[in-house]
């Protein structure tokens, strides 16, 4: 059965890749036209904002898988029933008092910060949208806890299962519900309302198929000191992520103006995108990792386990990067429209340092897996404040554009230069291996592809009278030329990679 559900989470993770795109691609601009650009930035401005309150979560959700993978690989259910406890516990006291102060201090600043640039009805919207907003995210702190229980248990087929399903009735519900009400209000109610029945589902799932019982009545000491002082490393790594995916749209929102926020959130929308269909793939790998480890892998097992899956994300994120470098500005144009021309160099920008990142983040599993999350926290610090300075300062002199260039370097210091030097001197990994063998295979074809799509573009722009019908010329030349040439490379890859997934 546990092969079969893998087998399934490896099915709906690609579908809900292909969901998760079309949902960007399709839902979103039709909320830009039912709200309109004004409230639409309030709302990017303000879940910006109150999405940083995740940080409070304090790496529960990551503690909590790793040490369900470790303690369900050492077959100890036992302790994952008390562990359980002992993190519900943690995540009601511990995020319930951070919560409210800081829910408090960040509602009461809504008004001195953007007073400036939000008219009093879009403040009014703002205040209104946050406390939804932040509702959700309380929801949220519980729901990544069971997830954690679930993903340590290599259960992704359930998970992945209800995000699915979920998504499709967000979808239907938004298309029913806007039209009626033309509010963003109403976008993130919808959002609250899924978070719930995700909680919902989860727990069911915990309780009736895995059959973990929550004991509140034994704290393990040894264990709560090892996973908190886990947690407290994850925790930095949050501020860090939310940092870097938030910070940008808030300093926008404030000396730009809601108009702004607005185009650098399309350009943030596909930069997500792109980050996402990585970890769909290595997202499942924690489980795996840990089970290696434990049966005492070598580090070169778990430098070519690396490079087995890097192999496949580079295949995709290589293809989506040189297509989007060539045809972007065309993609944007038949998206939004007029007046984002800007999206096009804004996700460029944001997406070619993070693709180093995203074809080895296994590596991040096995990391966790070992926990020896301590550089990588003090990293990608230090990287965050460099993007702070040059977010805050950049944005006021040059606009959005320092903000993208601020997240950029910050990937290159933190992500990619200290992470692979750290690589090789603790892990023992061959980085220069690593990359070489990721990449071989998938170049020539990217090379290719890319110059033979670039050669047909103007002509074929210059003949064709539909635009549309250009683009998907344009893209077709562009993914048959690649796939004719990168398959075949990747033929054992990919069956390699499928065999795994559902092993």
């Amino acid at each position: 059965m546990k092969r079969n559900g893998a087998k399934v989470g490896a099915v709906l993770s690609y579908i809900l890749i292909l969901l998760n795109t079309a949902y960007g691609l399709i839902v979103t601009p039709f909320i830009l036209k039912q709200v309109g650009s004004a409230d639409y930035g309030v709302y990017r401005t303000v879940a910006s904002m109150s999405a940083s309150l995740a940080v409070l979560d304090l790496g529960f959700s990551g503690t909590v898988q790793r040490f369900v993978a470790k303690l369900n690989a050492e077959k100890n259910s036992r302790k994952i029933s008390e562990y359980l406890g002992m993190a519900l516990i943690q995540t009601f006291t511990v995020l319930g008092v951070f919560a409210l102060v800081g829910s408090g201090i960040y509602f009461f600043a809504i008004d001195p910060v953007y007073s400036a640039k939000f008219t009093p009805d879009e403040l009014r919207l703002a205040k209104q949208l946050y406390w939804i907003l932040l509702a959700n995210i309380g929801l949220t702190f519980f729901d990544n806890v069971l997830f954690g229980v679930i993903a340590g248990h290599n259960e992704f087929g359930f998970s992945n299962g209800v995000k699915l399903l979920l998504l499709v009735a967000k979808t239907a519900a938004i298309y029913i519900l806007l039209p009626i009400f033309h509010s963003v209000i109403a976008v993130v109610a919808v959002q609250a309302v899924m978070t719930a029945l995700t909680l919902a589902a989860y727990w069911l799932f915990v309780r009736r198929k895995l059959r973990i019982r929550v004991v509140f009545h034994q704290w393990d000491k040894a264990l709560f000191k090892e996973s908190f002082g886990y947690t407290l490393l994850l925790f930095a790594q949050s501020v860090v992520i939310q940092f870097n995916g938030n910070v940008d749209n808030m300093v926008i929102g404030a000396v730009k103006g809601t108009e702004m926020v607005t185009v650098y959130s399309f350009a943030i929308t596909i930069y997500n995108m792109y980050e996402q269909l990585s970890f769909s793939i290595s997202g499942v790998m924690l489980p795996t990792v840990t089970n290696r480890i434990h049966d005492g892998a070598t580090s070169r097992d778990l430098e070519n386990l690396v490079i087995r899956v890097g192999k496949i994300q580079f295949m995709l994120l290589g293809a989506i990067l040189c297509g989007f470098a060539v045809l972007g500005k065309e993609f944007f144009a038949l998206w939004l429209g007029a007046g984002f021309e800007d999206c096009y160099l804004l996700a460029l920008i944001l997406m070619i340092p993070v693709t180093v990142p995203l074809i080895q983040n296994v590596c991040i599993s096995i990391l966790r897996a070992r926990n020896l999350m301590g550089f990588r926290t003090v990293s990608l610090l230090y990287a965050t404040a460099v993007n702070v300075v040059v977010t805050v300062v950049g944005t006021i002199l040059y606009g959005y554009f320092a903000a993208a260039i601020g997240t950029a370097l910050s990937t290159v210091i933190g992500s990619i230069v200290s992470m692979n030097i750290y690589y090789k001197r603790k892990l023992g990994m061959n980085v220069l291996r690593m990359f070489f063998l990721t990449m071989k295979d998938a170049v020539p074809a990217l090379v290719c592809a890319t110059a033979a799509t670039f050669a047909v573009k103007r002509p074929i722009y210059g003949n064709v009278a539909s635009k549309p019908a250009a683009f998907v010329l344009c893209g077709a030349i562009f993914t048959v030329v690649y796939g004719a040439l990168a398959i075949p490379c990747n033929k054992a890859a990919l069956k390699d990679l499928l065999r795994r997934k559902s092993a």
